[in-house]
């Protein structure tokens, strides 16, 4: 079972050691990725009034094209932003130090086509089960909870790997992160009541925290078995605790590979030198 009230208790001690760098980066954030779409379009929308009023086209030419770059360019700098302050949460939940840098980790490293791409992807299936009388899509959506935060934290995974990651980490807590998110309609409700204030100084970096307390748990007790499954099943082996493909022609000693010594003999899949014989008048070497 999840501990939510620890979770959630720990997310409050780390906002409250936190409180200005949380508020602040989140509310920066936010605000960055949606005046990249405000701004697209107050420009878009000028530039229509004024050929309107030199031309009389109510749609002149470019105007589709033009709207739809700048929607896709606002939508891709959004979600990279959302993926990021998942992330950033995170970090401040385990007791990092706050830095601007974490809420654009989206664009480091040139992660920022498999971040988009593995949202975009976790967007689409979300949408196509809940095709399926809604339920299998709130489903799918706490099965793919994980994903934003795995598309960064754990870049030597694939993208289809980072489904299968979350799949095997929400696996019997999917009902509990259900629970945890009926826990905060009360404060929802009520910053609806202060115009959204409340969500921006409290609600919103409290309920990020939680659920970055969410996957920190499920990490530390999932994670490990989600690397098994991943990598063992396709030949790999545990080398203290990073997953190796043994090389040809090396053999599983005690869950680590080696290559056998040269005149040693296989025995039952250990490899051993030959004793010799003792006996009088034979000096060969017997296979024990």
């Amino acid at each position: 079972m999840l501990p939510r009230g620890e979770i959630k208790a720990n997310a409050r001690r780390a906002l409250s050691a936190n409180y200005w760098p949380m508020v602040g980066y989140l509310f920066l954030g936010g605000i960055i990725a949606a005046c990249i779409m405000v701004i697209g379009f107050i420009g878009l929308y000028a530039d229509e009034v004024v050929q309107i009023m030199t031309t009389g086209n109510f749609w002149p030419d470019g105007v589709y094209v033009t709207m739809y770059v700048i929607s896709v360019i606002g939508i891709f700098f959004y979600v990279l932003v959302g993926a990021g302050i998942q992330y950033f949460s995170y970090k401040v939940y385990r007791g990092d130090r706050p830095q601007l840098g974490d809420v654009f980790s989206s664009f480091k490293n040139g992660n920022f086509g498999r971040v988009f791409g593995g949202i975009l992807l976790m967007s689409i299936k979300i949408f196509l089960w809940s095709l399926l009388l809604y339920i299998p899509g709130i489903v799918k959506t706490y099965e793919y909870m994980m994903v934003p935060y795995l598309l960064i934290d754990r870049p030597d995974l694939s993208i289809k790997e980072c489904f299968k990651m979350s799949r095997v980490m929400t696996d019997g807590y999917k009902g509990d992160l259900f629970v945890m998110v009926l826990s905060f309609i009360g404060w929802m409700i009520l910053a609806e009541f202060t115009g959204g204030l409340l969500h921006i100084f409290y609600t919103g970096p409290y309920i990020k925290l939680s659920f970055a307390g969410a996957y920190d748990y499920l990490k530390r007790v999932r994670m490990s078995y989600g690397d098994q499954l991943l990598r063992g099943q396709q030949g790999y082996y545990n080398n203290g605790g990073q997953y190796q493909q043994p090389q040809q022609g090396y053999y599983n000693n005690g869950g680590q590979y080696q290559q056998p010594q040269q005149g040693y003999n296989n025995n039952g899949g250990q490899y051993q030198q030959p004793q010799q014989n003792t006996s009088p008048g034979n000096d060969m070497f017997v296979d024990e």
